[in-house]
């Protein structure tokens, strides 16, 4: 099997993607290439973030270091996890986009993020770097998702940003008042100071 086609197409997504290559991109109607690729991105941006992690630890806690740099061994399980979570948050996002009228099916969505994302897969692990490579492949996975899905470009921003910050906070909220009333429970109430 000729991998040629995942290091061409990693050239032409590492930065901004045209608005035309889109189409290029979610062409394929199986989950294959995209999952292949996801895979091959995810291994490289794993091993990278390891090796910059150890490297600064290095000088700092030789100890945690070796324990940093022994975590390559779990490679293979950090990525068959990763790979999951990344499907769940692309069908919550695919939810999303569905909602707010987007027209192409999960796999287009799983394609959009995937390829999409190749900035923050290859520079991501790059100090201060990495928040320019993330910004881009938000920009990407915006203009993706609108002229994939079809989108204006309002929607695409709502259904790809707000709507998952929004979810998040809600998220977040319910924890802590969850959380407050777990130990308000376990505590019992503080008692008020005499004056």
């Amino acid at each position: 099997m000729d991998f040629g086609w995942i290091v061409e197409r990693a050239k032409s997504a590492i930065l901004f993607i045209p608005e035309n290559k889109f189409g290029e991109f979610t062409k394929d109607n199986s989950y294959t290439n995209s999952l292949l690729y996801l895979g091959v991105m995810g291994f490289i941006s794993i091993v990278l973030a390891t090796l910059v992690a150890g490297l600064m630890e290095l000088g700092i806690d030789p100890n945690k270091a070796a324990i940093t740099f022994g975590s390559l061994i779990l490679i293979p399980i950090t990525l068959a996890v990763s790979i999951v979570m990344y499907y769940v948050g692309y069908g919550i996002s695919h939810l999303m986009i569905k909602i707010l009228g987007g027209k192409a099916p999960f796999v287009k969505t799983a394609q959009i993020y995937i390829y999409g994302s190749t900035p923050t897969f290859l520079l991501g692990w790059i100090p201060v770097v990495g928040i320019i490579a993330q910004l881009i492949a938000l920009s990407n996975i915006v203009l993706g998702v609108k002229n994939v899905h079809q989108m204006s470009l309002l929607r695409s921003i709502v259904a790809v940003i707000l709507l998952p910050l929004i979810l998040v906070g809600i998220i977040a909220a319910i924890l802590v008042l969850f959380l407050g009333f777990a130990l308000f429970s376990a505590v019992g109430p503080m008692p008020i100071p005499m004056q």
